[in-house]
Parts: structure tokens; sequence; C-alpha cells
């Protein structure tokens, strides 16, 4: 557990810097701007209106890609292979950062949807936003790994941007929401962060015991070393 405290706060504060922070908080403010200016002038009074309110606000989610240059940057220095949790560091420790900043993103917009827009609508959005949260996790995953790793998350996001996530709108073309109970929106974005850790974690792994990556310098074993008589 120490350890993955140690490796938890040096992942982000070397990945999650203060200027690119605010560079994701930007696409924060405009997502929170829709729903506070949707809620109050009462812009979502149509099922085409309310649909196109959650899909702005989840694929606004592109924001948190600022972070990733910076991340493939530093999975190359040779100091952070060579920590004592290097594998935990570029594994789980890499997961979880991600995930725990993307849930603290959905969770601020959830609790503005609830104060301007309604409860509906929150949970609504939480779901969409917890499926973008999904795919940006993945993305940001594997772009730092090899090309083929990077392409899948990359086509997976543009899939989702471009008509993934119309697919609750097209299912249900005249509805307003979802029109879940709230055990099971509950359920479902739980579902889908606990399988965020998971997937990220399980495909970091498997490239971390494949690339070989691992740059720590084993401790010599002492030799005995015999002259000649």
């Amino acid at each position: 557990m120490k350890d993955f405290l140690k490796a938890y706060k040096l992942y982000m504060k070397a990945n999650f810097t203060p200027s690119l922070l605010a560079f994701s908080s930007f696409f924060l403010f405009i997502s929170l701007v829709i729903i506070i200016v949707s809620g109050l002038m009462g812009g979502m009074e149509s099922a085409k209106d309310y649909t196109s309110c959650l899909q702005l606000a989840c694929v606004l989610h592109i924001g948190l890609f600022s972070n990733v240059i910076l991340s493939g940057v530093l999975s190359s220095l040779k100091f952070f292979h060579s920590t004592q949790f290097a594998k935990k560091y570029f594994t789980i420790i890499k997961a979880f950062s991600i995930l725990s900043v993307c849930v603290v993103y959905d969770l601020i917009l959830f609790v503005a949807a609830i104060l301007f827009v309604g409860i509906d609508f929150a949970f609504d959005l939480i779901i969409y936003n917890a499926f973008a949260t999904f795919i940006i996790c993945v993305v940001y995953g594997t772009i730092s790994l090899e090309m083929k790793y990077s392409t899948y998350g990359l086509l997976l996001w543009f899939l989702f941007c471009f008509g993934g996530y119309k697919i609750p709108e097209n299912i249900f073309p005249d509805k307003c929401g979802l029109g879940l109970p709230v055990y099971a929106d509950v359920a479902i974005v739980t579902g889908l962060y606990v399988a965020t850790l998971i997937v990220t974690t399980a495909l970091l792994t498997h490239w971390w015991n494949k690339s070989g990556r691992s740059f720590k310098i084993e401790p010599q074993k002492n030799v005995l070393v015999v002259g000649n008589k």
C-alpha cells in the first residue's frame, strides 16, 4: 500500500501538471456552461435538444487528451523505469490515475446537472460520461505503447465521436433520456468504472510483460575470482 501511494503521488505530480489540468478544465468549463444554460433557458424540452446536450458534454472529454503527449514522453525516461515500483507505476497506477481524474470530471458535471437541470438528466449524463471515461482511459493507457495498441485506442475514440454516442438516440428516437431507475443507473456507472480499471490495467500489464521495458539494475552477485598459484 505504501508503494502504491508513493507511485500514485509521483505519477500525478509528473503527468498531471497544473498547466495541462488547466487545459482540461477549459473543456470542463464549456460542458458546465452548456449544462447550466440549457437548464436555465429550458433548452431541453425536445428529445433532440436533450440528447444533444448529453452528447456535447460527453464528447468534450477530449480535453483530457492534453495529458497524453506528456505521458508518452515520460514513459520513455529511464528514471521512472528504474524505481522500485516501476511495474506498478506503469500498470495499475497509470490506469488508476487517469480513471480518478475522469471520475472527478464526471462527478462535477453530475452535480451541476442535478442543480441546474434535474436528477433524471444527471443520471443519464453520468452514464454517457462513464462510457466516454472508459474510452478515454483505454486511449490514455494505449497511446504511449506500440503503434498497434495506440491505433486500437484511437480508433475506439473516433468510432465513439462519430456515432457511438448516438446509439441510445437511435434506439429511442422520441424519448428524452434513457429512463432507467436510479439503481440501474448506479449499477451501470459502477460497472463501467470497474471495467475501465480492469481493462486498462490488463492492457498495460500485457504491454509491460511483453515489451521488456524495465531498466531496473539488478544487484550483482558476489563473484569469487581465483588467481593462478
